[in-house]
């Protein structure tokens, strides 16, 4: 979505929820709608917190700036902001997020347009980080938190692209 004469962009999340009702075919029905100012980067879903329920972290930019994540939880089906926090340093745009809750923490993976990774954490007073590290020069294709081997902690893997080659990159464990 884009409002007339406006250099940024808006966007629009729509939650659905898939019903079958008795005698007929299931459908899907929205249940929930935000509208953010600027375009999402990426998005996951998956759980930071210890209650079971859902949480959603994305990515809010324009260009060539961004990083600012905002991490929502969902009481039902309404996505509840919990956290707004610019997670990448100089404000580059961050286009693989990954949530997971991995080796009995909960973990926000932020993997910028560079190549360097954040690992966050949930504090009382927001998103604490973890580690910093560079995969490697280039733009990630996604990353994703994992626990491979049990003695060696949590390890996060990556795809790698760009100037015609590709790769898969995993960190040591932390």
């Amino acid at each position: 979505l884009r409002e007339p004469g406006s250099e940024v962009g808006s966007t629009a999340i729509s939650v659905y929820r898939f019903e079958r009702l008795e005698g007929v075919e299931g459908q899907w029905r929205r249940v929930a709608r935000m509208e953010l100012a600027g375009h999402v980067g990426d998005l996951c879903m998956g759980n930071l917190g210890t209650d079971g329920r859902a949480s959603l972290a994305l990515e809010l930019g324009g260009e060539e700036v961004g990083g600012l994540v905002q991490l929502y939880d969902f009481h039902g089906f309404e996505p509840q902001l919990r956290y707004s926090q610019q997670l990448t340093r100089e404000h580059v745009r961050a286009l693989s997020l990954g949530l997971r809750r991995v080796a009995g923490r909960s973990l926000l993976a932020v993997g910028a347009i560079g190549g360097q990774v954040g690992l966050w954490e949930p504090r009382s007073n927001g998103l604490g980080e973890v580690a910093v590290f560079r995969m490697s020069n280039g733009p990630l294709y996604g990353v994703h938190l994992t626990q491979l081997f049990a003695v060696d902690g949590i390890q996060v893997l990556s795809g790698v692209g760009g100037r015609g080659r590709g790769e898969v990159w995993m960190s040591d464990g932390f």
